[in-house]
C-alpha cells in the first residue's frame, strides 16, 4: 500500500487529470492515501470526482514559480509527508518541487513530462527559467516519465540508454470501465437519427488546432446536410462564437463546454476528427478508437507512434482543411471499419497503470 502526493496545475478535464483519475480510481484499492495538489490554486470539475475515490486529499493552493513564501511552504507540508512517494506531471517545471522533496527527505521523487514539446511562448525569461527547473529536474528526480518516445526525444534527446531513470509510460485504458453505457446524445442535443456526426473532444488551446477544425465544420455543414459536427471542450464555445452563433448551420455544428461520462460523446459520433499539432499520448485520440471509431488525425511523430499502422492512411497534414474535408467526406460515403482490438490491447490498463504503479 502507497502513500503519494500527486502534483497537477487543474482539475479541469484535461488530458493530465483525466489520465490521473482514471489510474487512482484502478488502483484505489492499492493506496493507503493520496494527496492531489492543485499548483495553479484553481478549483475544476473534476474535483468530487477525485474526492469520490474514498481515499484522496485534493489540496488547492497556488504555488507561484518565484515566490519564496510558496516555496517555504511546500517545503514544510513535503517534510511532514517524507514517508511519501511524489510525482509532478509538470514536466520541466516539477523541478522546484522535486528538488524541495530532495531537501525534505523523499527518496522517490517522479517527474512526468505528458507532452511532446513545450507549450510556452518563449521569451528571454522563460527560457531561462526553462532551463533551469529542467536542471533541477535531472539532478533531483529519481525517474523521469514520458508518455511518448517523442516527448523523451524532443526534451532529452541527448539521454543514455542505459539509463533507467528515463521510462516510456504509456497511457492506460480500462475498456470496460471505460465502456459504461450505451447513451448517446443524440436526441438531447437533437441530432436526427441518420445524420453522420463528425466529433473532437478537447479543450480550447492552440495545440488543439481549432481554427482549422472551425474552417472544416463550417465547410462540411454547408455542403452537405447530413454531416453534423460535435466539439467538446473547456472553453470551445466561447471561442467559436462568433463563427457559428446565428450563422445557417449553427443547429449542425453543436458545441459542448464539457461532458461525463465521455463514452456519451463518442456513442453520438461517427467518426473522430482529431488534427492537433502537438500530442503525448492523447487519450481522446485513444478512446474514440478503441471505440471503433474512424479517425482523421494530424500526421505528427506522437500520433504516428501511438496508433496501429493500419490507420496511418487517415494521418493528414494537421492545417491542411481541404484534405480534412476529403477525408471525412470519404468515411461519409465509403465507411471504414476500424480496428479496436488492435488499441484495446495496447493500452490495456493492467499493463500500464501497473508499471506506473510500480514506479512510484
Amino acid at each position: 500500500m502507497k502513500n503519494t502526493i500527486f502534483f497537477i496545475n487543474s482539475l479541469g478535464q484535461g488530458g493530465i487529470e483525466n489520465y490521473l483519475l482514471r489510474f487512482l480510481t484502478f488502483k484505489k484499492q492499492s493506496f493507503n492515501h493520496v494527496y492531489i495538489y492543485v499548483k495553479s490554486g484553481r478549483n475544476g470539475i473534476l474535483h468530487d470526482q477525485f474526492l469520490n475515490i474514498g481515499n484522496v486529499t485534493v489540496i488547492i493552493n497556488k504555488i507561484g514559480y518565484a515566490s519564496i513564501f510558496d516555496f517555504c511552504r511546500i517545503f514544510k507540508f513535503l517534510q511532514k509527508h517524507r514517508n511519501y512517494s511524489l510525482c509532478d506531471f509538470s514536466g520541466n517545471m516539477a523541478g522546484p518541487i522535486v528538488a524541495l522533496a530532495s531537501i525534505a527527505g523523499i527518496a522517490n521523487r517522479i517527474t512526468f513530462y505528458r507532452n511532446a514539446s513545450r507549450r510556452y511562448s518563449p521569451s528571454l525569461v522563460r527560457n531561462f527559467y526553462d532551463r533551469l527547473a529542467k536542471g533541477l529536474v535531472q539532478r533531483y528526480a529519481s525517474a523521469i516519465l514520458f508518455n511518448s518516445k517523442s516527448g523523451r526525444e524532443y526534451y532529452f534527446p541527448n539521454f543514455y540508454s542505459n539509463e533507467q531513470r528515463y521510462r516510456i509510460v504509456y497511457n492506460g485504458l480500462d475498456y470496460k470501465q471505460f465502456n459504461c453505457s450505451i447513451k448517446s446524445l443524440r436526441s438531447e442535443l437533437k441530432i436526427p437519427a441518420d445524420a453522420f456526426v463528425v466529433g473532437h473532444l478537447g479543450r480550447y488551446d492552440a495545440s488543439k488546432n481549432h481554427d482549422t477544425i472551425f474552417k472544416v465544420a463550417r465547410a462540411l455543414a454547408c455542403n452537405n446536410k447530413k454531416i453534423y459536427f460535435l466539439l467538446c471542450g473547456s472553453g470551445v464555445k466561447a471561442a467559436s462564437e462568433r463563427i457559428f452563433t446565428n450563422s445557417a448551420f449553427s443547429d449542425k455544428v453543436l458545441i459542448l463546454e464539457n461532458h461525463s461520462p465521455a463514452i456519451e460523446f463518442f456513442n453520438t459520433i461517427n467518426c473522430f476528427y482529431f488534427p492537433s499539432v502537438t500530442e503525448g499520448n492523447p487519450n481522446a485520440l485513444i478512446e474514440a478508437m478503441a471505440c471503433g471509431k474512424p479517425i482523421v488525425a494530424s500526421n505528427i511523430k506522437p500520433i504516428r507512434e501511438c496508433i496501429p499502422q493500419s490507420y496511418y492512411d487517415f494521418l493528414i497534414d494537421p492545417y491542411d482543411y481541404e484534405k480534412a474535408e476529403e477525408m471525412i467526406t470519404k468515411i461519409y460515403k465509403e465507411g471504414y471499419k476500424a480496428e479496436p482490438s488492435l488499441i484495446i490491447e495496447m493500452y490495456d490498463c493492467n499493463i500500464w497503470f501497473n508499471i506506473f504503479y510500480d514506479i512510484l
